[in-house]
């Protein structure tokens, strides 16, 4: 068996099984127990023989301002991307840094020679080191991202990079619209006590039902159990007050003065009903009915009263619309009429408040 020697020494022929350094070789190829190895390297000549499984990748590079050569420190993500950066920025971002940069640095002797940059690995990937970098470096900050907001906001906590969090801050009411269970998760994490109120208001304009399908990732992965019950008690509290408002017909400010749906008429059309706040017009009557139904169904969003149009379907369904005196005031009344209760609903969600007494 003929295998290339190594040791770029004039001994052996070229045979690495003749080779003075390693006489015991030929015996050890022969061997049964000798498994095939990955890459092979040599210490020195005199050293024993060192299997490796695999060589090092090499490593990529992100781009501008992270590759600068001038650099005095290289970041290694998990996925063996180098950020080429200067401490000094990282030291004013950074109390953790800073902290490091303050302590004796070893370096070996060939480092020294050379005068590489130190090298730091860290666990995150190259797309979350690349945002907190560019949140800390004297540049525009990079478009908020909701797929990476949550390992951002870690990677900020972890760090101690208060800009880096703030950056998030400012995001977090984006996140809320679309992923108000993420937004919330990334709130209550990083303890931002308004950030986590606004993002369970926005919750409100889903059924919990319509939460759990949409973002049950981020039930299981965002957020605290803590935050979970909080979210959900939140939804209980704010459902069974505008069911109140509703039923209650609470949502009438004030019954002395002159609504469009309070009037009656000799026309013989306005049929009316009475309610806990006095007679109203019975479409009225006809529309709030199943609507405070609606808010006791788990999969109907508290804010599902969006639109006017079923107010105004409600109206023309019913003879009232048939009375000259109520078609002619209803293009003023109804919108009033929708305004009010909207107010109303707002009003009594706002009275409800989310537990955070177990933000961090």
């Amino acid at each position: 068996m003929f295998l290339p020697c190594l040791c770029k020494v004039e001994c052996c022929g070229g045979n690495v099984a003749d080779c003075s350094p390693f006489p015991s070789f030929q015996t050890a190829v022969s061997s049964s127990s000798l498994q095939p190895l990955g890459i092979m390297s040599f210490t020195n000549r005199t050293d024993n023989l060192v299997a490796i499984e695999g060589a090092a990748p090499t490593p990529t590079y992100p781009s501008d301002p992270f590759k600068n050569e001038a650099a005095d420190l290289i970041i290694r993500t998990s996925n063996n991307t180098d950020f080429r950066v200067f401490k000094s920025i990282l030291s004013n971002a950074s109390s953790l840094f800073e902290t490091m940069f303050s302590l004796p640095q070893g370096q070996s002797t060939a480092a020294v020679e050379e005068k590489d940059p130190h090298v730091v690995s860290v666990t995150e990937d190259d797309k979350t080191i690349d945002t907190i970098l560019r949140v800390c470096y004297p540049i525009p900050n990079p478009s908020f991202d909701p797929a990476t907001a949550d390992r951002v906001m870690e990677a900020g906590i972890k760090y101690d990079m208060a800009v880096v969090l703030e950056y998030i801050r400012t995001g977090i009411p984006d996140i809320a619209k679309t992923a108000p269970v993420k937004a919330f998760g990334i709130a209550y994490r990083a303890g931002l006590r308004e950030e986590a109120k606004t993002a369970a208001k926005c919750s409100l304009h889903f059924s919990l039902q319509e939460l759990l399908r949409l973002e049950s990732d981020s039930f299981d992965t965002m957020c605290h159990p803590a935050a979970v019950r909080s979210l959900v008690a939140y939804h209980m509290q704010c459902r069974d007050a505008v069911h109140a408002l509703l039923v209650n017909w609470d949502w009438i400010d004030d019954p002395s003065k002159t609504r469009f749906f309070l009037q009656t008429h000799n026309s013989g059309q306005c049929a009316m009903v009475g309610t806990a706040r006095g007679i109203v017009h019975a479409w009225l009557y006809n529309y709030i009915t199943p609507l405070s139904t609606s808010v006791l169904q788990n999969g109907k969003p508290l804010c599902s009263m969006g639109s006017i149009e079923p107010m105004w379907g409600a109206f023309l369904q019913h003879t009232t619309a048939l009375c000259h005196i109520c078609r002619s005031q209803a293009a003023r009344g109804i919108p009033e009429t929708f305004e009010m209760l909207r107010d109303a609903i707002h009003k009594a969600t706002e009275i409800s408040q989310v537990d955070l007494s177990h933000l961090p």
